[in-house]
């Protein structure tokens, strides 16, 4: 163990120096710049070698399997597949800078220095991430036989199908996204290179997904640790797989409302091959993980009243109605090339959350509840309100200003009479009903969430704890996770008000790029403040409700993989405006935070659970779920409209 302790420390190291190479990379802005033809980006993704050094570290012992080391094994295993991908991209970044060396520095727009900060930050961050892959192999290998089951599961049929299917798309999405790159090569190199700028990590997403899948054949048994780490892996891919699903199709979707000849660019088959490979990907990861619930979490016996599980049905096939309307909506308006969808980004995924709170609500409203079903009803709908904001921020902004007509006219239809028709009848009315439906997600969702949140807030077990030295400790872990909340809280303020006072004083710019820089950094300040709001709020009542803590835990887990995602794509150069400089620089320490709040709770969990078990040649047939409690399964909950 003590080997062990010492290449975690050594990990720490590497990816504290791996930061601090791509803070420096990002001071002298030598990274993918507007004006470079070739592409070359930080990879701040690559922090995650950081995270797997410390929950290493953190882990008392690898032959004592507890939440913090099965944390350890799972960061250890996204910083395995993120590292490879990233020492591949360093490599042919490197090749592209000695290629095209010289004329890089004869060019007007990119100083020398920042030249050889293109070269010295790939040639480095290959090198740091070479080296984190062979730490972390060292670390897996030294304890991989205390989280491996030998004892496989005879009936597992529907695991395996599964799992056999994810293979199997995994490896179709990959040849798509291949053959995207080859097809792209006719015309020229800065589409071709903007498709890899938003898509570079894609390939290491689906690398894990297959990963998954053999996992998933493995067949191991229904109570193992594997069976944990295989349940966790395939929740945290759900966010990040629909992403790249949401950015293949508006690739998709813009190139064709913008009037380009995109069938030239791909052929129809590929993109049709690679939205569906994507569709799919995202439906496996969805039944994978809710299969996995029933084996990873205990039953609550949640005594609904009837009329209480008629309100979750009928919600449930409100929300699964509206689902399929805003997918109908969006599949009409791109057939129909509507205008506004140009000015949508293309991190808005309000039509999958609502299918998860769908999928969530059902579950809900049966009469014995699966432990995590609540928790994640309630994070999703905290999602929903999150990813509304800017469609309706959008909405106002361009009806206010008559959708610019004469400006989208000239630029996507050149000129043309029929454009300013529509863009005042028909696309007016298609938008409108399309932000009403958006508008009633938002108030829905708000209205869910507090039901819900009074659901988890009426918890008996409550009074049936003591003060004694286990929730001494605990509550100190609770005090410190409110003192996240409230600086994360104060963050997201301060990024809040940079982001108002620029949008004020530089409304003059392009509506495009007023949409798509100030309103919809507007809308990102909103995740900056409800989740901290929530955290503090609950925060004094984790060790006493755990659906608080494991709320909580999930909320910091998703926020954790979006903002590891998306940081890479938020910081281009010299195009970033100093408010998207505070609010990355935000985002990198909020990463830290949602680290820390993660280990607290799962300590907490440990706490509660006093998870910890030896190791035994036995299979862990007897394995405790960490993420449960038996506790809650003994207790009987009557709740009613009265009670919410």
């Amino acid at each position: 163990m003590d080997k062990i302790h010492r290449t975690s420390r050594i990990l720490t190291i590497v990816g504290v120096v791996s930061a601090l190479n791509a803070f420096l990379a990002g001071c002298i802005q030598a990274e993918k710049s507007y004006h470079t033809e070739h592409f070359t980006n930080t990879h701040w993704i690559t922090i995650i070698s950081l995270f797997a050094g410390i929950a290493s570290s953190l882990c008392p012992s690898f032959t004592f399997l507890s939440t913090l080391s099965i944390l350890a094994i799972i960061v250890d295993i996204f910083a395995l597949a993120i590292c490879s991908a990233a020492v591949i991209a360093d490599f042919f970044n490197v090749i592209a800078i000695c290629k095209d060396f010289s004329s890089l520095t004869k060019n007007v727009f990119v100083t020398r220095i920042q030249v050889y900060g293109l070269l010295s930050y790939s040639t480095v961050d290959m090198v740091l991430s070479a080296v984190s892959v062979a730490l972390i192999l060292l670390i897996l290998s030294s304890c991989h036989r205390c989280f491996l089951d030998v004892q496989m599961e005879r009936h597992s049929i529907p695991l395996s199908i599964i799992g056999c299917a994810l293979i199997v798309t995994s490896v179709l999405k990959f040849f798509s996204w291949i053959a995207e790159l080859y097809f792209l090569r006719s015309i020229g190199n800065v589409i071709r290179y903007t498709f890899i700028h938003y898509t570079t990590d894609e390939p290491l997403w689906i690398m894990l997904n297959v990963a998954l899948g053999i996992l998933c054949i493995l067949r191991v048994p229904t109570n193992s640790p594997t069976r944990i780490i295989t349940f966790c892996l395939s929740s945290i891919s759900i966010y990040p797989t629909v992403t790249y699903l949401w950015i293949d199709y508006r690739w998709f979707s813009n190139a064709v409302i913008s009037g380009t000849a995109f069938a030239k660019w791909i052929p129809d088959w590929l993109s049709v091959l690679s939205l569906s490979t994507g569709i799919t990907h995202v439906l496996l990861l969805i039944i994978l993980t809710l299969t996995l619930i029933n084996s990873c979490g205990q039953l609550l016996h949640v005594n609904f009243s009837s009329q209480f599980r008629t309100f979750l049905f009928i919600s449930g096939m409100i929300a699964g109605t509206i689902s399929v309307a805003l997918f109908a909506f969006d599949i009409i308006s791109t057939r129909l090339e509507a205008f506004y969808k140009i000015f949508h980004g293309n991190e808005q995924k309000a039509p999958f959350l609502t299918t998860l709170v769908t999928a969530f609500l059902f579950f809900a409203s049966a009469r014995e509840v699966n432990f995590f079903v609540i928790p994640a009803l309630l994070t999703t709908l905290l999602f929903c309100i999150q990813s509304t904001t800017f469609l309706l921020i959008s909405y106002l902004y361009l009806s206010w200003n008559g959708y610019y007509a004469d400006e989208v006219c000239e630029i996507f239809y050149r000129g043309s009479a029929w454009c300013t028709n529509y863009l005042t009848i028909s696309g007016a009315i298609s938008h409108f009903m399309e932000a009403l439906l958006y508008f009633f997600v938002l108030v829905a969702s708000c209205a869910l969430a507090y039901i819900i949140w009074r659901v988890v807030q009426i918890n008996p077990r409550r009074g049936s704890y003591n003060i004694g030295g286990k929730s001494m400790v605990a509550v100190k872990f609770e005090k410190l996770i409110e003192k996240i909340g409230f600086a994360l809280l104060i963050a997201g303020a301060v990024v809040l008000i940079a982001t108002v006072y620029e949008f004020i004083w530089n409304s003059s710019r392009h509506p495009l790029i007023v949409l798509l820089t100030s309103l919809y950094h507007v809308s990102l300040t909103v995740t900056l403040l409800i989740f901290p709001l929530y955290q503090i709020v609950v925060s004094r009542d984790l060790y006493a409700n755990l659906l608080h803590c494991t709320c909580l835990l999930m909320i910091n887990t998703v926020r954790f993989a979006d903002i590891l995602t998306q940081l890479d794509y938020r910081n281009i150069g010299e195009a970033t405006s100093w408010s998207w400089r505070i609010h990355n620089t935000a985002e990198v320490f909020a990463l830290g935070a949602h680290f820390a709040t993660i280990i607290w709770c799962l300590r907490i969990l440990d706490i509660v659970n006093n998870t910890r078990i030896s190791h035994t040649p036995q299979p862990f047939v007897e394995f405790r779920n960490p993420l449960s409690t038996d506790e809650m399964t003994v207790q009987h909950y009557t709740y009613s409209f009265q009670d919410v």
